[in-house]
């Protein structure tokens, strides 16, 4: 089913009468009447991450395509397509849609969804969107998304509805990704009851060789939630004799909400990924049943994490095996961040691998761990220390450790002669300055353990060494020239 019609960034007010041609079929003049209300289209807030430019760091390249941070659908025509179920295929190829049409679905439990050759330009992405609630609820249903360059599937076009897009009650992965996907976002979609190795997963094809077409590039995963399931990202990749299958450049995902899976492991797994950009999000409750090494961030690459929460979990925040492609080192930053509650293990890890360090091809990558506030981190068995940083081997990079608070920490076991790193390799910290530990949060002058602000008299204040990207705490309040130790002022 297609219809087709009009709108603006903010309202819907055009009347039209169509005729259709569908599979060589002429439809009857379809009426399309104004209500006569403006109808405000919910948008996702466009702000851009704080800090300057270490996070997209300058590797040397021009990147004419990364694509604006605005994904307001835009103005113009749009088309309704589907019936609300059955299998729905969206295909470039038969040269019905344009950049200068948004695509909505319409509401509905699909079997399955297919989205595949669409190629948008900078400035003109394809948008697809919801027109109420569009569902895939039950094993066997899945989107597939293939070949897709300047595609945003946004579910946020009516007001009405939180997640536009709802994936629930499966034993299979929900959203299946192949091709060559570039300057693509997927925004507010929740998924709910997701049993399986992935929810979200991408199997690479392409052999990186430095250029363009070697690796995909400029993913953007928003103000997602899901709740009782499996990995929710999942990019793999491999190494081997010399080459790099399934590099991504430049990622983001932020503002995205994942809870209450007791034995999800790894939350977002990205093994091979550069300029990585995780920010604001939130993970709770999870890994009650498991004791093996987790880290609910499984990252291979460089880029920053900064400003999420991890609390009432098993594992690393963070495990960042680190790595450059190319011969310039980058950095893997990790700061602002709230870990505390951990049933085993410290807040970070970093480590480098010589299978990721290949002559030609990549290179070590230096590390920054800066302004977190992590907390009642127990260690793994009563016998691995559980600290701020298990630094490991970096392979030739350089580590920071600063602006840290820790409390109630437990020192057991070997290589604890602090509290912020254990020293796990023949990398030492390059600098390590300002950081202060207290036995418990109160002595810290911290309120209570669930905001983590500050009372008047707080040591942490003003006590910070300064920092160019310590221009706002996790929740957004401006740092002064002074700023506080930790990841709140």
């Amino acid at each position: 089913m297609i219809i087709i019609n009009s709108f603006s960034k903010v309202i819907f007010s055009r009347s039209a009468v169509c005729c259709l041609i569908w599979g060589g079929i002429l439809v009857l003049p379809v009426l399309l009447v104004s209500c006569g209300k403006k109808q405000v289209i919910a948008e996702i807030p466009t702000a851009t991450p704080p800090g300057p430019t270490d996070g997209k760091q300058d590797d040397g390249e021009e990147n004419p395509d990364e694509e604006d941070p605005d994904i307001t659908p835009p103005e113009g025509d749009f088309v309704i397509v589907g019936n609300g179920s059955g299998s729905l295929v969206i295909d470039g190829k038969d040269g019905r849609y344009s950049c200068n049409t948004a695509i909505k679905i319409k509401g509905g439990n699909y079997a399955s969804i297919a989205i595949r050759n669409l190629s948008g330009e900078q400035g003109c992405p394809f948008v697809i969107a919801n027109e109420g609630s569009v569902e895939l609820s039950g094993s066997g249903r899945t989107m597939s998304l293939e070949n897709l360059s300047y595609v945003n599937i946004l579910g946020n076009s009516d007001p009405l509805v939180t997640y536009g897009f709802l994936f629930q009650n499966m034993n299979n992965e929900a959203i299946q990704m192949s091709g060559t996907i570039n300057n693509f976002t997927l925004s507010d979609a929740r998924f709910d009851g997701i049993n399986a190795y992935a929810v979200i997963r991408y199997k690479p094809t392409l052999v990186y060789n430095g250029s363009d077409g070697s690796f995909i590039k400029n993913l953007r995963f928003l103000n997602l939630a899901s709740e009782n399931s499996g990995t929710l990202i999942r990019f793999e990749a491999s190494e081997g004799n010399g080459t790099v299958i399934g590099l991504i450049r430049g990622i983001e995902i932020a503002d995205t909400r994942f809870s209450n899976s007791p034995a999800v492991g790894s939350v977002i797994v990205l093994e091979k990924a550069e300029d990585v950009d995780i920010h604001h999000n939130i993970v709770e409750n999870i890994n009650s049943s498991n004791s093996n090494h987790n880290g609910v961030f499984y990252i291979q690459g460089n880029g920053r994490f900064y400003s999420n929460i991890v609390k009432h979990h098993q594992g690393n925040a963070i495990r960042a095996w680190i790595f450059s492609i190319g011969n310039t080192p980058k950095e893997m930053l990790i700061y602002n961040n709230i870990v505390v509650n951990s049933r085993e293990y410290g807040a970070f890890e970093l480590q480098a691998f010589p299978r990721d360090i290949v002559a030609g091809i990549s290179t070590f990558a230096n590390a920054k761990v800066f302004n977190n506030t992590c907390g009642d981190l127990r260690p793994k068995a009563g016998t691995f220390p559980a600290q701020v940083v298990d630094l490991y081997s970096l392979r030739g990079g350089a580590c920071e450790i600063f602006n840290n608070v820790g409390y109630t920490f437990y020192r057991v076991g070997q290589n604890n002669t602090n509290y912020f790193w254990n020293e796990l390799g023949d990398t030492s910290p390059s600098k390590h300055s300002n950081n202060l530990y207290y036995d418990n949060y109160q002595l810290a002058g911290i309120i209570d353990d669930s905001e983590f602000l500050l009372n008047a008299a707080s040591p942490l204040k003003r006590a910070a060494v300064p920092f160019h990207l310590l221009t706002e705490d996790i929740y957004g309040n401006k740092r002064g020239d002074q700023p506080s130790v930790g990841a709140v002022e």
